[in-house]
């Protein structure tokens, strides 16, 4: 749900503090606040832009997000995509993008170092923030079709938010006995 007043608020406020400060080059890190800031700036104050995008872009609906999203797209000097089908999507919609692909880093041989030896080869992981809009409620309900079909699976829920208790009682109303609520971890 959006709120327009505490919306452009942020943006308002974001973008007084880059007047105030005047950087470089701005790095926003979310589309539609620090990024409609960032474009805001851009064209008054000539800053170059760089917009790192997240999982937003799947979420562009109305006329007036649309015409926003464009407009910053547009002013950025480079947008910065996690995935290259982010990319697909993004340059499916907005065409004339400067987008280029830089992943989220992952250190490998740590995570082959905190991986717990008493786990079975068929471990599914969730770790990410428990909100609705990441979807852990349907990780839950594919590990319910996962372990009939595999039973020496395991479901490893890693991670907290909001939805915690929701998915708690969910995986109770499943009836799922193979997971373990590993909490929040640190990196």
């Amino acid at each position: 749900r959006t709120y327009p007043l505490r919306y452009l608020s942020t943006v308002f406020g974001l973008l007084g503090k880059i007047k105030e400060i005047r950087p470089d080059i701005i790095y926003a890190e979310t589309l539609y606040s620090a990024g409609f800031a960032g474009a805001l700036a851009k064209k008054r104050l000539k800053i170059p832009l760089v917009v790192r995008l997240a999982g937003e872009i799947y979420w562009i609906k109305g006329f007036l997000e649309k015409r926003i999203v464009k407009f910053i797209l547009r002013n950025a000097d480079n947008v910065i995509a996690l995935t290259e089908h982010m990319r697909k999507e993004v340059l499916s919609h907005y065409p004339k993008t400067n987008i280029s692909v830089i992943g989220e880093g992952v250190d490998l041989d740590m995570i082959k170092k905190a991986r717990p030896k008493e786990l079975s080869k068929n471990t599914v992981l969730y770790l990410g923030r428990f909100v609705q809009m990441k979807g852990p409620h349907i990780i839950l309900k594919s590990f319910k079709k996962i372990h009939e079909a595999v039973p020496d699976s395991h479901l490893v829920m890693a991670g907290y938010g909001e939805e915690e208790s929701n998915l708690r009682r969910l995986a109770n109303e499943l009836d799922l006995k193979s997971i373990t609520w590993a909490g929040k971890v640190d990196p």
